[in-house]
């Protein structure tokens, strides 16, 4: 059966009643929409088209279309055409859950041998609930495919955030330690030993209090220090005891024990 179509331009103003005509009790019918703008096709890759339409009882008809480039199709349901006479239809177009447009037309259902049936009032409800079923699931299977996007869109930027994070972290730890050794230095007690040739070496002073330990120490040029050196303290003065080859200068920079 060739499917029958019309186009609908659905830029604001273009609106031109079309008409789409088919039998009462019309099942499977081919029918299909021509999507333009401004007098251009459409491409509908990736949207989602659903149809609505009002009938004659009050009642809607819903269903999902197919997209083929600018073409939306459906094929006639059962609920769609009972009722003999002019339907308001639309069709809603929407990407990633945002509205895209909607294409007004009219679907002329003709009178048939079934003229004259009306819904019973328990097939009223099931219409109803047809309806709100079809839109719900409509409704979820757009949220969906807007999750799925966005997690994509998501993963594709962990590796570079990832490299980021590393980097930071990396500066920031070079940041910390060359804080820590300015801070040492900053809140230290800067002793000057002078040139050391023999130990061990006693220095008085008196800002040098009981049980303060050397955070660091700065020896001149040449280093003559041979083996491990230590430090005491006592208050008043400090003690440098070890091993010295030749003379150096020497600095020490002292804290208090915590």
């Amino acid at each position: 059966m060739e499917r029958q179509t019309i186009t609908v331009d659905i830029a604001p103003g273009a609106y031109a009643e079309q008409r789409l005509r088919v039998s009462q009790g019309d099942i499977g019918r081919p029918l299909g929409v021509y999507v333009t703008q401004n007098g251009e096709a459409m491409s509908l890759s990736g949207h989602v088209a659903m149809l609505y339409v009002a009938k004659p009882d009050g009642n809607y008809y819903t269903t999902r279309c197919t997209i083929n480039g600018s073409l939306i199709t459906w094929d006639t349901g059962e609920q769609e055409t009972p009722l003999a006479g002019e339907l308001q239809a639309q069709i809603r177009i929407t990407k990633s859950g945002v509205n895209v447009g909607t294409a007004r037309f009219v679907e002329f259902v003709e009178q048939s041998a079934m003229d004259g049936y009306t819904p019973s009032e328990s097939d009223i409800p099931i219409f109803q609930q047809l309806a709100t079923d079809a839109a719900s699931a409509a409704a979820a299977a757009e949220s969906a495919e807007a999750e799925a996007e966005q997690i994509v869109s998501t993963y594709e930027l962990i590796p570079t955030r990832v490299s980021t994070l590393e980097t930071n972290v990396g500066t920031l730890q070079t940041d910390v330690e060359t804080l820590g050794t300015k801070t040492d230095k900053l809140e230290a007690l800067v002793i000057d030993c002078g040139t050391v040739s023999t130990l061990p070496k006693t220095v008085t002073d008196a800002s040098i209090e009981d049980d303060m330990v050397a955070l660091n120490s700065e020896l001149g040029t040449p280093s003559a220090q041979t083996g491990d050196w230590t430090v005491t303290t006592s208050a008043g003065s400090l003690t440098v005891s070890g091993t010295i080859s030749g003379s150096t200068t020497l600095k020490l920079y002292l804290m208090k024990s915590r």
